[in-house]
């Protein structure tokens, strides 16, 4: 079962420990349950995980082998030439760090549960395709969407299926004249990477406090994020589900909240004479992105 942080506290909490790992990398907790002899047979990820026994015991026998051939007709990559170097049984509490494209199986002995916290690596085209929309939205949203194409030169063809060979050199100075600078690529990765996977649905209060008691309250047992929600910051911005806010000088609190991922209730009674701060929080317990209370 992938993305189990996202349900449950304790397996946030686990996932929290290790945010050693920036945040922009780390991906989910995972965990793969099996009975004895069960498995998925060798395969390779490609992206870093750890592999953390948490009940039962599993024997993992891995490969830094170049042959990464796959076997065909099945649904899941499995190694088709499979040469095992080391291998260790893993008990509750053993931990298995495995980097990219090292083969490995993992094979029960008696019933076993283990859980799997993986790295974010998306693919080069992923990350150019994603890039290249985020230019594309910024600039129609600042209205910078640029004339029309045109060719009133174009003369009248008797084969009109042929590309016009004018078309593609216009085309490509347009795309040859698209620029971009550091923060343009910094905005892109703080949204992009902050930015909620698609099955994930935030749950807002069913009887929200309004902004006088939420502050109350919170200035009595604190604010937390949600298990659910990804902040990430620059020194000029903040990315929070995707969306980039200004720091607007609130840097100290904001980064407090990211890196800890909650505010006491003593550090948030320090902000509540700032109505703007308290404001935006109570926008966001709103919202579903924060909660009440501090982390267990």
């Amino acid at each position: 079962m992938q993305g189990v942080d996202l349900y449950d506290d304790r397996a946030r909490a686990l996932l929290d420990r290790f945010r050693f790992v920036p945040d922009a990398r780390l991906d989910d907790l995972m965990i793969s349950y099996a009975t004895d002899g069960g498995g998925v047979g060798p395969h390779f990820d490609s992206y870093d995980v750890f592999l953390l026994q948490v009940k039962g015991k599993r024997r993992w026998r891995i490969s830094s082998q170049k042959d990464l051939t796959l076997q065909a007709g099945l649904p899941l990559k499995v190694l088709q030439n499979f040469e095992a170097e080391q291998e260790w049984v893993l008990e509750p509490g053993d931990m298995l760090y495995l980097p990219p494209h090292i083969a490995h199986d993992g094979v029960a002995e008696g019933e076993c549960m283990t859980c799997s916290i993986g790295f974010r690596a998306p693919s080069t085209g992923e990350l150019t395709a994603q890039f290249l929309y985020h230019l594309a939205e910024r600039r129609e949203e600042n209205g910078q969407t640029g004339a029309l194409y045109r060719d009133p030169q174009q003369p009248a063809v008797d084969r009109p299926a042929e590309l016009p060979a004018a078309l593609v050199e216009r085309v490509g100075a347009i795309l040859a004249g698209i620029k971009w600078n550091e923060q343009d690529i910094a905005s892109f990765l703080g949204t992009y990477l902050s930015e909620p996977k698609p099955s994930v649905v935030f749950d807002p209060p069913q009887r929200p406090l309004n902004e006088a008691r939420f502050t109350s309250e919170a200035s009595r047992s604190g604010v937390r994020l949600d298990r659910k929600t990804n902040i990430l910051y620059n020194r000029r911005f903040f990315f929070l589900n995707g969306e980039k806010m200004s720091i607007d000088g609130a840097k100290k609190w904001l980064f407090d909240l990211a890196d800890h991922r909650c505010l006491s209730a003593k550090r948030f009674v320090t902000l509540s004479h700032d109505s703007s701060v308290t404001a935006r929080l109570h926008e966001w317990y709103c919202a579903g992105w924060i909660r009440m209370g501090e982390l267990a």
